[in-house]
């Protein structure tokens, strides 16, 4: 089994219980090739889909990571482009980091370096902690046209985190 593979497999699980995702892509290669993004750009792990197709208009892009929260945030970035331009339906996209384990820091629980985490009600939001201001997470889109015309909407999506 190539590393990783076990945690994607968790998170495989996870979506198919507890989401009733009916449609999952992975690895990250097949991720790319289905959203149409280029061969060398970072993607997520995982794309799921939570109705069929052609008719999606929800999904969950998750990456499973171990502390390189930062990287993160530019896979599940990428893959949310590809998700709006692959899917013109597409009405809500939930982006979900699944990491190992957290630990405890001044600045309160942390999945890596930089990153926090808020309990709020439901599950926990990743926030970014990098600065003097802590601020909720967002993913980052580092590709050019056609992708980069969805940032407005990628940068309004709420991270969500899962420890297990």
């Amino acid at each position: 089994m190539a590393p990783g593979e076990a945690q994607e497999l968790l998170v495989e699980q996870y979506l198919r219980l507890h989401r009733h995702c009916i449609e999952i892509f992975r690895p990250e290669t097949d991720v790319r090739t289905r959203l149409g993004l280029p061969t060398a750009c970072r993607c997520a792990d995982i794309l799921a889909l939570h109705s069929p197709q052609p008719a999606v208009s929800e999904i969950t892009i998750a990456e499973s990571k171990g502390t390189d929260v930062d990287r993160a945030l530019t896979q599940l970035g990428n893959a949310s482009a590809g998700a709006f331009e692959s899917f013109p339906g597409l009405r809500t996209v939930h982006l979900l980091v699944w990491v190992a384990r957290t630990i405890p820091t001044a600045a309160g629980t942390s999945p890596g370096p930089g990153f926090t985490i808020t309990g709020g009600a439901g599950v926990p939001r990743l926030q970014d902690a990098r600065t003097s201001t802590i601020v909720p997470a967002r993913a980052v889109i580092d590709l050019g046209h056609p992708w980069n015309r969805w940032s407005p909407q990628v940068q309004q999506l709420d991270i969500e985190l899962l420890v297990g």
